[in-house]
Order: C-alpha cells, then structure tokens, then sequence
C-alpha cells in the first residue's frame, strides 16, 4: 500500500468511516517503520481513530518512542477532556517516563492541574515549561493568570511584557501571532477578565 493510500484510510477513518478504520488496523500492522505511521498520524492531530491506531502501531514497533507517545497522549487528551480518565492518564506518564521535561505532557498535566484547581501545581508545571521553553505561550499565559490569581496584577503583566520583548526578537516564524495573542491576553488580566478566563 502506497503513503497516499495509507494517508487516504486515515482521513476516512477520521471522519466516521468505520470500515476505513477497520482496514486502517489491519494495513498499519503490516507497516514497520513507526516515521510513515507518525507522519500520517500528524496530519490529522483532531483525529482520534486514525491517530490511536497509527500512533498504537508506532508503538509497537518502538516502545520507548517519544514521538509515539505524544501522539497517543494528544489524541486521548483532546477527546477525553478530563485528566481522571485513564487512557489519558497512562500515556501522559509513559510520555514523562520517556522524557520528563516533553512539553506535549507538561502541557497536558497543566492543564488538567487548573481543572482540578491545584494552582500550586499548575505553578509549578508552567514554571517547568518555561524552563524547558523560555518562549513557551502557553507556559507564560498560565503563570501570568496564576500570579493574578494570587493577586499579583503587576507581575503577570510584567510576565506578558517580558514575554512579548523576547518573542519579538526573536527569529520565529509565528513572532507576530504570538504577539498578537500575548497583548489579547494582556488585556484580559489588566481589565480582570482573565479570572474568569479559559486557561491557555
């Protein structure tokens, strides 16, 4: 079976074809290089079927596959929505034993930290994102709602200024939306909207 054929199950399965999802599974066993089933899988990152089943062969030809993992770690937590699901729970820690500081993970654990309100932890998490990624939005927007959360307004708009010096000097190709998106949301914390906000 060619890429474009293999490419074409994957984009039926993902809309709802259940026979395409069946000959997916059976096609992709016979695949043994994890970079084919991964780079199919990204192309569709919305879709669950074909990214579990890609994602899943990936990893049986290499267990310790990082990319693997955060494959099958972010199709789980896109549909899942919740961090007490199992499914999710379990790749997201297989991802971390792989690689601690995989930011695919770190961000999927802050997130669901704030939906269990445990702000010390969403803290500490968006402080390892930044560790890992100093130019990371999500990891800067978290921290700048936890400090107004704490009440400190001037340091999460200190956060956002800093943020924005840096990405602006910075040779990213996306500089200007992150931008664009880092003064949005600078505006939500100094007009005190972002205490109701949705989390980044």
């Amino acid at each position: 079976m060619t890429w474009n054929e293999l490419d074409r199950l994957a984009r039926d399965a993902n809309n709802g074809d259940l026979a395409a999802a069946d000959r997916l599974r059976d096609v992709a066993s016979n695949v043994n290089d994890p970079d084919t089933l991964l780079n199919i899988a990204e192309r569709y990152p919305t879709g669950e079927e074909a990214g579990e089943i890609l994602a899943r062969r990936a990893l049986e030809l290499e267990p310790k596959s990082e990319r693997a993992w955060e494959a099958l770690a972010s199709v789980y937590d896109l549909y899942d929505g919740q961090w007490l699901n199992e499914r999710t729970r379990l790749a997201v820690e297989q991802l971390l034993a792989v690689n601690p500081a995989n930011l695919v993970a770190l961000r999927i654990c802050l997130a669901h930290a704030h939906l269990c309100r445990d702000f010390a932890r969403a803290r500490e998490l968006a402080e390892s994102i930044l560790r890992v990624d100093p130019l990371n939005f999500s990891g800067t927007v978290a921290l700048a709602k936890l400090l107004t959360l704490e009440g400190q307004k001037h340091a999460a708009l200190s956060s956002i200024d800093m943020y924005i010096d840096r990405v602006g000097a910075s040779d990213r190709d996306d500089r200007e939306e992150l931008i664009r998106l880092s003064l949005h949301r600078r505006a939500q914390i100094e007009s005190g909207e972002s205490e109701q906000g949705v989390w980044p």
